[in-house]
């Protein structure tokens, strides 16, 4: 089908430019000869159409763009090399069955489809930031949720817009080697344009110089600003060859060094730190001030602060009266999604609950002996000041974390019909057990 929609079209481009089929191209794979042949019939034919490619001479109109559409390729290359190489691992690990693991490999996930459709995907920025499409890179190549992101491996080469031009048209065909894919398209595009551009600039006094003009002046307004590289070699006895997705050449696009942000590592961070506070699924943490929560109050996920090992459960779990208990906390920490109300809630009045009770404390001044039924305790409870520890020795639980996962798990459990700890009190009447009351108190629901 293909073939019978574009034929002619190829054909067309072969006869008119006086061109056969390069001798080198009859190794390469019949689709990519084929996809080689469309994309420089495009150019061919859209010489006056694109901006860029414009020009009263014809013969520098085409040369642009034969030149423009052949990176054009290599961009789609390398996005393809990165995607992959991150593609197995992004959806093994949507597959997870922890949801940090899960938000970690979404955000990857869409930072890989946002970065594939940028048209200016090897540039350093996008519209998120001076270092955009870098950042998205970080991400998209990070396997470890718990792992902070780092600045990818720069190679110590650098070359100029000049002579990486020079550096792609010396390529020769079956000469995979970095910043070129053995498994795409573009050395084959290559091989095409190069003859092409030889044969543009015959009229010119050197008509490989011409090339590699038209191909730096490509390279510039793709805004090509780094490219994918191999692997170096510490101790010169092997060489690397193929490029990484992970090794990256940096443009020297002055003439003194490569433009390598000096702000890179903090403007990846403050990039994360954005997309972690508007990714609802994204791990996260309660801000020391409750006025910074914001756009976190509507996090699907708990946050980081919520954590079972707050809630000592190691001996509960090991005592088959007890293990219920442990059972209600591992349903909050598997199930919960701020999309039930009754979970959001909760998880709120935790937060809040965790921000007072550290600073409230018993005085010895205040008892309740004279009271004998829970709704008369509560009322006197209720009526105590708010007031800190006078000790010096005495301080209570002054860390939040207990609050907020014993707290969050123990409304939860009453509240979700589908809480193990829901079911356990309709089996016993209502009753909550000793080991539930001795580790949360008496939980009553008026």
């Amino acid at each position: 089908m293909l073939g019978g929609l574009y034929g002619s079209r190829l054909s067309t481009c072969s006869s008119r430019e006086g061109e056969t089929t390069p001798s080198a191209l009859t190794s390469f794979p019949s689709s990519q000869v084929f996809f080689a042949y469309f994309c420089m019939t495009l150019a061919l034919s859209r010489t006056q159409l694109l901006e860029w490619t414009h020009d009263d001479d014809s013969r520098i109109a085409k040369a642009k763009a034969v030149a423009f559409y052949s990176l054009v390729v290599l961009i789609h290359d390398t996005k393809q090399l990165v995607a992959k190489h991150v593609r197995h691992s992004i959806t093994t690990a949507l597959k997870n069955g922890s949801t940090a693991i899960r938000a970690h490999a979404l955000r990857r996930s869409n930072a890989l489809k946002a970065w594939q459709s940028n048209p200016y995907a090897l540039a350093w920025d996008n519209k998120n930031g001076p270092h955009g499409n870098y950042t998205d890179l970080t991400l998209i190549l990070s396997d470890d949720h718990n792992t902070p992101l780092t600045q990818l491996h720069h190679a110590s080469t650098s070359y100029s817009y000049h002579e990486l031009a020079q550096h792609l048209l010396k390529m020769k065909a079956k000469s995979y080697s970095a910043p070129i894919s053995g498994s795409g398209i573009f050395l084959t595009s290559l091989s095409m344009a190069s003859n092409f551009l030889i044969k543009y600039g015959a009229g010119f006094p050197d008509p490989h110089l011409f090339a590699s003009n038209i191909f730096t002046h490509m390279l510039t307004l793709l805004r090509i600003h780094l490219v994918p590289w191999h692997k170096e070699y510490p101790d010169r006895t092997s060489r690397y060859r193929a490029p990484l997705p992970d090794w990256w050449m940096i443009i020297k696009r002055s003439s003194s060094s490569p433009n390598i942000p000096l702000s890179i590592s903090q403007d990846i961070t403050h990039t994360l730190t954005q997309q972690l506070v508007f990714d609802k699924n994204a791990p996260w943490s309660i801000p020391s001030t409750l006025s910074e929560m914001k756009d976190l109050w509507q996090k699907n996920i708990l946050p980081q602060d919520w954590d079972l090992k707050h809630a000592s459960l190691d001996r509960l779990r090991l005592n088959p009266d007890s293990e219920y208990v442990a059972h209600a906390y591992d349903y909050v920490a598997k199930n919960f999604t701020s999309s039930n109300w009754v979970h959001h809630l909760a998880l709120i009045i935790g937060i809040l609950f965790s921000r007072v009770a550290p600073t409230i404390f018993w005085s010895k001044d205040l008892g309740y002996t004279n009271h004998t039924d829970s709704a008369s305790i509560t009322a006197h409870i209720r009526s105590f000041p708010w007031i800190k520890s006078q000790s010096k020795y005495h301080k209570g639980v002054t860390s939040p974390m207990p609050f907020i996962t014993m707290v969050t798990t123990t409304l939860i459990s009453f509240l979700d019909p589908l809480s193990p700890f829901y079911s356990y009190l309709d089996r016993q009447n209502n009753q909550q057990g000793k080991p539930w009351t001795s580790k949360h108190g008496i939980f009553l629901l008026f």
